[in-house]
């Protein structure tokens, strides 16, 4: 059985009220209680291992979506890192792929050559009774949901990395029986020929599918996707977020969030010069803020591959301007909740990465964000706010993103009621995703009403 959305609906953002937004999908779910002696079992898949809060944020939206929806089911974990899953979201964890080698010595020449073939072989090994251990996991799963954030992607590890681990999983899920919903996900950038196939044949085999933005949708289509894929929104509009803070200040307190762009260390195939000069222009910003007496602190989404970042702008405000320098804070956020914590602490926040942008905006904060991926040009749109979006990250100067930020402190009374009306639909539209997704299936009735075939016990044919 596959769940249908109606993709001839308005587009989000041009959704009148949150419940025109939300009408546009229907249907019955995925989770049938009515055929099982035990509780449906839920198993929450994607690339999270911790230090990303952006991902962590998706995770523990749909941890708390199903939990809110169905709470007689079990949720687990299939994620990179299960300890730290086990940890943080109190679920069990189940590991997404086997382990691997290890890193070795660089080797040039012949040796690099053998190398490479012993650790394709050492994988191969490994990979067999991982296979079998996850099929045999899946064959007591009902569900398997991808959660959401950026998993349509061969940047990391080419076709073997994200585009693989999707498709084998996919591969299970039907052979086991397991339905399989891929999410709000974005996608790209998607490259190679392999990867493609890949992805393509995890998205159309799905039993249900959605995107997070357009760009995502275009990417799929050039991968050869031919099945309706509406156009949602991330899952992390979704997230429940406290209140902002609204305790009156001495100060002005603007958040801002860099992170290790172009870095060779972090980056891949980076390139120095365009991480110093991000890292100039944001410090050149920064310094022009403490100068007016602007509280700055910086602040990272990821727990780990930001640090160096913020550990050179500090340098360089150091460097530059003694007196000022003390006055510049940073904060070291390892979970959601610190993370939420603090950006309702912020006046306005200045963001590079994705979830350094949405999750402000959720929180009605005045945000401009910085676009390394077209990703985040995609969800200011979908927000109403893409006069706050710098779109290209290599090509901005400091005096432009300055003017941003001051335009954010400035119109801050009239910026944060834009932003609960522009991200209203967009919550609906997830919220209303999981209520379908999550209600019992049609296996219990359809919405005609008419009862639906039961599943083999042996799954379905591979398509």
């Amino acid at each position: 059985m596959t769940v249908t959305f109606n993709d001839r609906d308005p587009e989000p953002q041009a959704a009148s009220t949150a419940e025109a937004a939300a009408a546009a999908i229907s249907g019955p779910g995925l989770l049938d209680s009515s055929s099982h002696r035990r509780p449906p079992r839920v198993a929450v898949w994607g690339h999270y291992y911790g230090p990303n809060l952006g991902d962590e944020l998706v995770t523990s939206t749909v941890i708390a979506a199903v939990r809110a929806r169905r709470p007689e089911a079990d949720v687990i974990g299939i994620s990179i890192a299960p300890d730290d899953t086990r940890e943080r979201h109190g679920i069990p964890a189940y590991p997404l792929s086997a382990p691997g080698a290890g890193r070795s010595e660089r080797r040039t020449g012949l040796q690099r050559i053998i190398a490479g073939v012993r650790r394709r072989a050492s994988a191969v090994v490994r990979e067999v009774p991982h296979l079998w251990r996850s099929y045999r996991l899946l064959r007591g799963v009902d569900l398997v949901v991808v959660a959401g954030s950026g998993q349509l992607l061969d940047k990391w590890n080419g076709p073997w990395g994200h585009p693989y681990a999707l498709y084998k999983w996919s591969l299970l899920a039907r052979l086991s029986g397991t339905k399989l919903a891929i999410l709000s996900v974005g996608a790209g950038p998607l490259n190679g020929r392999l990867a493609r196939r890949f992805v393509r044949s995890a998205v159309e085999r799905a039993d249900a599918v959605s995107v997070r933005d357009e760009h995502s949708l275009t990417i799929l289509r050039q991968a050869g996707v031919r099945r309706d894929v509406p156009v949602r929104a991330d899952m992390g509009f979704a997230h429940a977020v406290p209140p902002r803070d609204d305790t009156p200040r001495d100060r002005i307190v603007v958040g801002v969030n860099a992170m290790a762009h172009a870095h060779p260390g972090y980056w891949g195939r980076g390139d120095m010069t365009r991480y110093q000069a991000y890292v100039e222009k944001f410090t050149r910003v920064i310094l022009d803020l403490l100068d007016r007496g602007i509280a700055v602190q910086l602040f990272s989404s990821h727990a780990t591959a930001d640090q160096g970042v913020a550990d050179d702008i500090v340098a360089a405000v150091w460097a530059a301007e003694p007196r000022l320098a003390g006055r510049l804070k940073r904060e070291h956020l390892t979970r959601v909740d610190q993370l939420t914590a603090f950006i309702a602490g912020c006046d306005a926040v200045v963001g590079t990465r994705y979830h350094s942008v949405l999750l402000p905006m959720l929180m009605h904060v005045p945000t401009v964000g910085v676009a390394y991926h077209p990703k985040t040009v995609e969800v200011m749109r979908m927000a109403g706010q893409p006069d706050f979006c710098i779109e290209d990250i290599d090509g901005f100067r400091a005096e432009e993103l300055g003017r941003l930020v001051s335009r954010a402190i400035e119109d801050r009374a009239r910026i944060r009621p834009a932003l609960a009306e522009g991200v209203a639909p967009l919550r609906a539209l997830v919220e209303r995703q999981f209520d379908v997704i999550f209600a019992p299936s049609a296996a219990a009735g359809d919405s005609t009403g008419r009862p639906a075939a039961r599943q083999s016990e042996r799954g379905r044919h591979v398509a």
